[in-house]
């Protein structure tokens, strides 16, 4: 994914939705659910008192990182008051992502938060961009439209423990001068736009809310 290119820090649009998805939230303990390089650390520490980065490949220079498989969690039941996972498992195969979210959910307390991203193949920038109907990385494994990600939405909303689930956009220029100075123009009312209208954004953020009464089995 895009995420993988880069060291620097992520586009301001793509954390502004987050930051809006989350409001005023605080977490003591946070998962972070495939850190990569770990450039989502810095956003997510000013609402996270500790954060425990987890890779199946920890060798990018990233200091305490723990070598673990999303689908095997090392970790006990309801550990995390927030688990995310931004832009990883379009890296993994179909058949591994119900358990890569039975395991995030057995991990998050109950009245937690888990917070997923994924980027929308039929964003209106990518399409200016070219690279619509294509995966932005050759190591994706599926990316998703509109559709698909109201699909998962279903089936997020239907897993055991999850109260509510919550689907939004963020908004991203991708990596063009044309599109850098288009963004810089407008960012601010269409990176709004893309937040309420998903169809149209980059890509998609699902919050789920764990009920407070529930425990894994």
């Amino acid at each position: 994914m895009e995420r993988f290119k880069s060291q620097k820090e992520p586009p301001k649009c793509i954390l502004d939705a987050m930051d809006r998805i989350l409001g005023d939230k605080k977490f003591d303990l946070a998962l972070d659910a495939g850190c990569g390089s770990g450039r989502y650390i810095p956003f997510f520490k000013k609402r996270c008192k500790k954060i425990i980065p987890v890779d199946i490949d920890p060798k990018r220079g990233l200091p305490n990182v723990r070598k673990m498989s999303l689908t095997n969690l090392k970790f006990k039941n309801n550990k995390f008051d927030f688990v995310y996972n931004i832009d990883v498992i379009g890296h993994m195969e179909f058949k591994d992502w119900p358990k890569t979210v039975s395991e995030m959910l057995r991990v998050v307390k109950p009245g937690g938060f888990v917070l997923i991203t994924f980027p929308n193949q039929k964003a209106f920038t990518r399409y200016l961009q070219g690279t619509a109907n294509k995966f932005l990385d050759e190591d994706h494994k599926m990316e998703f439209n509109f559709l698909k990600a109201l699909h998962f939405k279903r089936g997020l909303s239907e897993a055991p423990r999850v109260k509510s689930v919550k689907l939004r956009g963020y908004s991203s220029y991708g990596k063009t001068n044309m599109l850098r100075m288009f963004w810089n123009r407008i960012p601010h009312r269409l990176g709004i736009l893309s937040y309420y209208l998903p169809p149209i954004a980059r890509g998609f953020i699902w919050l789920l809310e764990i009920d407070n009464h529930t425990k894994p089995n």
